[in-house]
This record gives structure tokens, sequence and C-alpha cells, in this order.
């Protein structure tokens, strides 16, 4: 079995329990309302991302590719609020799966993309009508994403931004729903392929389903 097999197994299991959890839960929720988004949340995430490289110069050389992956993971925050408005930080670790084969893009020959993981630290800040928080999101992201060529060019990126929309639906005093859209940049570093430099940029764009417990 594959590793990416085996995140997708455990992060479904996770998702199945929490799902069993929360029917024991309405059971005794007849008319499930939230009391409060107040307070310490945590929760897992399951969804698909693309990330997205561009390789620039010199000259007028300019080339983008793309490779699709799976992505799940876990996350935890704090939230505050004053009437309708809900704010706080979150931070959130999501598994991905870029190590497809080397493909061949003009003028640069065989490259490849790897990363294994996408995280990062936010702040949130909402709008709540009763049990639905409309948000937005934006924090400080970083991955273990790597760009690299057959011809020895090599660049790891590390750190960046993160900015997202999501909507959250609380069904019951302790559990909420979400759906979430986020992008990830991180900007670009110079690599030498070849005998050329460059200037290499990745992103990530990723949508995601998630079940939180409110504690």
């Amino acid at each position: 079995m594959s590793r990416t097999n085996r995140i997708i197994g455990a992060l479904g299991l996770s998702l199945l329990a929490m799902t069993s959890a929360t029917a024991a839960d309405l059971k005794g929720n007849a008319s499930p309302v939230a009391n409060s988004w107040d307070g310490f949340y945590a929760g897992a995430t399951i969804g698909g991302a693309t990330a997205g490289f561009n390789v620039k110069g010199p000259g007028r050389f300019d080339e983008d590719f793309t490779d699709s992956s799976f992505h799940g993971g876990a996350f935890a925050g704090y939230n505050f609020s004053s009437g309708p408005w809900v704010w706080g930080l979150e931070a959130d670790l999501n598994a991905i799966s870029l190590d497809d084969k080397p493909v061949n893009v003009r003028g640069l020959g065989a490259v490849e993309v790897e990363g294994d993981f996408v995280g990062s630290v936010r702040g949130r800040f909402g709008y709540s009508f009763d049990t639905l928080l409309i948000y937005g999101t934006a924090g400080v992201a970083f991955t273990d994403m790597e760009f690299k060529a057959a011809s020895g060019g090599k660049t790891d990126f590390s750190t960046g931004v993160a900015l997202g929309v999501g909507a959250e639906w609380a069904f019951s005093p302790n559990w909420t729903a979400r759906a979430e859209g986020m992008v990830y940049g991180f900007g670009e570093e110079s690599v030498k392929i070849g005998t050329v430099n460059r200037d290499v940029g990745a992103g990530l764009a990723t949508w995601r389903l998630g079940l939180a417990y409110k504690f």
C-alpha cells in the first residue's frame, strides 16, 4: 500500500469516527443550535490540491505546469466573538502527494516536483448568521515542496502566504462542518538549470471539507 493510500485510509477512518460520534450527539438534540462560536476547537479535513509552477527567463522564456494531489490533514484553533462577529487564530497541517514521474517541459527537459506537506498559521475573521459562519482567513504558510530538473537545477520552497475563504455550520452545540478553499503562494527562487539561471515560482490551490469538535 502506498503512503498516499495509507494517509487517505487513516483520514477516512477519522472522519467516519467523527460522523458516528455526531450521530450519537444529535440523538439527544432534536433541534441542535450552537451555544457559541467562542472557544477552542480541533478537527480534520480531506480534499484535493493543485500545485502550480512557473519558470521564467532568460529573455521571454515563460512556462507553466501543474500537478494534482490528494490533500488532507488536521487543524486546531481558538475563536472569540462579539455579537455576530467572530475572529480567532487557526493552525493546520496537511499531507500532499507531489511525487509524480518526471515530465518533459519545453526548453527545460525532464523536470519533477516533490512535496509531502503544507501547513499554515492564520487569523480568521467572519460574520455569523446564528449557526452559519462565513469567514476569510490569511496568514503564514510553510511547505517542503521541491522543484528539480534533470540538468541539475533544484530549488526548495519553505515559507509563503496563505489566503482563503470558507463557510462553517454548527449543526450541534459541539460539532461543526466546513467547506473551505485556500491558496498558498511561495514566491520565486533563482535556480541554475543547465547553464542558465531561471526564476522558479510555486503555488498551491486547495479545496477541502472538514469536521470539527468545539471543546
